[in-house]
């Protein structure tokens, strides 16, 4: 049987992703395994490029607030768990990319996770082409266990 001491859960603040942490959460209490929460500030190309030159769409200040406020979800979501599962081990780490699902795998391998939990949509269709899918990304590219939660639909 497959022991997980590190369990990496990244964290994009919907349904599917709180889920997948707590079931994360009920795992790591039965292997005493820590948790490291990881979110993705996803950078966008907020420049608007024409004859005249390069102009922000959307300024400094903007981006730095959604920036602060991801970080207050983030640290709230630890205070969460932690008080609620005061002998789990939780900790977390943001950053800013465009490479989403390159960034949770390089992750997990910096920080020698043993599994990642990640949240499904459960895109179909058009949507999946056009929004692709970071799971699928992570689970053909991880160098550990990847366990995609979804939440099915009741």
């Amino acid at each position: 049987m497959n022991t997980f001491k590190k369990i990496l859960c990244p964290i994009d603040f919907t349904e599917h992703a709180d889920e997948a942490l707590k079931f994360a959460v009920l795992l790591a209490e039965k292997n005493q395994s820590s948790i490291h929460l990881f979110h993705v500030i996803p950078e966008i190309n907020y420049y608007d490029w024409n004859m005249n030159g390069v102009y922000p769409l959307i300024s400094e200040e903007i981006l730095n607030n959604e920036r602060n406020e991801a970080k207050n979800k983030l640290i709230e979501l630890v205070k969460r768990f932690t008080s609620e599962n005061p002998k789990i081990e939780i900790s977390y780490e943001m950053i800013d990319t465009y490479l989403i699902a390159d960034t949770i795998v390089n992750i997990a391998k910096k920080t020698n996770i043993d599994l990642i939990i990640i949240g499904s949509h459960g895109r179909k269709g058009l949507d999946r082409i056009l929004m692709g899918s970071v799971a699928e990304e992570v689970l053909r590219h991880a160098h550990c266990n990847v366990m995609v939660y979804k939440k099915r639909a009741v």
